[in-house]
């Protein structure tokens, strides 16, 4: 059998214990300031699954930090990359909408940058990310400690692709589950507790018309998403153009959100299933007649001088008089309720339900027969709010 070429700058280390296989690529070469600085990394058999594999990566990766060395100058060791400097390039790389992004800044500043921000990204292994997720356990729901995932997902892709580092060690990671209780999405609100929500946004509005009218329009939002399970954007979105008095339908065609540029906006809906139309029982016409007469503005929720709703207002308003009154709600559990309400009743099929919140599930396939108008109005009648 022919002897493998010794490659240069490549040493075999070969493990007494367990006989496994580790390649090291290692070559000196001087730093900026001329200081002689040895190169070091390793690529084991344990981690590339085989010999053969490790060594090829090695020698790849020996061939382009010489080219580096050669042309570039190795300008910055990778050990001086921290965390926090591979948070900035993910921000630079994945643009995401500024209200996103405020809430990445958020996370990261409070579960990732206090212990890791200055760490070297090359020493990052996926035991330093599930100790950062299992602090989470305790005290944070699924929905934040895969959000967390997602950041230190997007900070190694960046130094991924800018050959910072060149494994990924959030393939290793193994998501904690929380240990909070179910969240708000198994709370069964009740219409008593929707009552109460409304009560309490009127009674801290006392004083000026101003307060009046933003505490008035916000529980005609409330009930209207009751009736119909609108996403809180769709329903403060809507304009007068959305709704046909003749046809008795409301178009659900945009949401209010944020974009790269712009912390409020209108926008598309979340997916090409939310635009859809919505059927007008009686209750609902009702409800729009009292909202046309209160509200001028084109948009049915425009605030009291007249400016697009601002969702993160309108959610610190629920917060406070919720947690001042020992509430246990936030909006989007209308839609949760709405959600349950249709799935459970024997008389709404399940196309019906999805059609009529914009969901899309691909799994539903043609053993459902395609809801119509009619059945979708028949699904909304008995939704009453006294």
């Amino acid at each position: 059998m022919a002897k493998k070429k010794k490659e240069k700058y490549i040493k075999e280390r070969k493990s007494k214990s367990t006989g496994s296989v580790t390649y090291q690529v290692s070559f000196a070469y001087l730093d900026e300031e001329g200081n002689e600085t040895t190169y070091n990394k390793s690529f084991s058999e344990k981690e590339y699954g085989s010999a053969a594999l490790a060594y090829e990566a090695a020698k790849r990766h020996r061939d382009e930090m010489r080219h580096r060395l050669n042309t570039e100058g190795i300008e910055k060791p990778r050990a001086e990359y921290s965390v926090d400097d591979g948070y900035a390039l993910s921000k630079k790389l994945f643009p995401q909408s500024v209200e996103t992004f405020r809430k990445h800044d958020v996370q990261y500043i409070a579960y990732i940058m206090p212990i890791y921000g200055n760490k070297s990204i090359a020493d990052v292994k996926a035991s330093d990310i599930m100790l950062c997720l299992n602090a989470l356990i305790e005290d944070k729901t699924d929905d934040t400690i895969r959000r967390v995932f997602g950041i230190w997902k997007r900070i190694i892709s960046a130094a991924l692709i800018e050959d910072i580092i060149f494994k990924d060690p959030t393939i290793k990671v193994k998501i904690p589950k929380s240990e909070v209780p179910a969240s708000h999405r198994s709370v069964n609100t009740t219409l008593e507790t929707i009552q109460k929500v409304q009560d309490a946004i009127m009674k801290y509005a006392r004083g000026s018309d101003r307060y009046q009218f933003n505490a008035k329009r916000l529980c005609y939002a409330i009930r209207l998403m009751y009736y119909t399970g609108m996403r809180p954007s769709e329903c403060f979105a809507l304009t007068r153009s959305d709704l046909d008095f003749e046809s008795l339908t409301i178009s659900v065609n945009k949401a209010v959100g944020s974009t790269k540029s712009k912390r409020l906006t209108v926008k598309r809906t979340k997916t090409e299933s939310s635009v859809r139309e919505i059927p007008m029982t009686a209750e609902i016409e009702s409800l729009l007649d009292e909202i046309l007469d209160f509200q001028e503005n084109e948009y049915l929720f425009a605030d009291y001088d007249g400016n697009l709703p601002d969702m993160r207002i309108i959610g610190k308003t629920i917060n406070y008089v919720c947690q001042k009154e020992g509430i246990d709600f936030t909006l989007y559990r209308l839609r949760h309720k709405f959600s349950t309400d249709m799935i459970t009743s024997k008389e709404v099929d399940i196309r019906t339900a999805m059609e009529l919140m914009g969901h899309t599930a691909k799994s539903m396939t043609l053993d459902y027969a395609r809801s119509n108008e009619e059945l979708k109005r028949e699904a909304l009648k008995n939704r009453k709010l006294s």
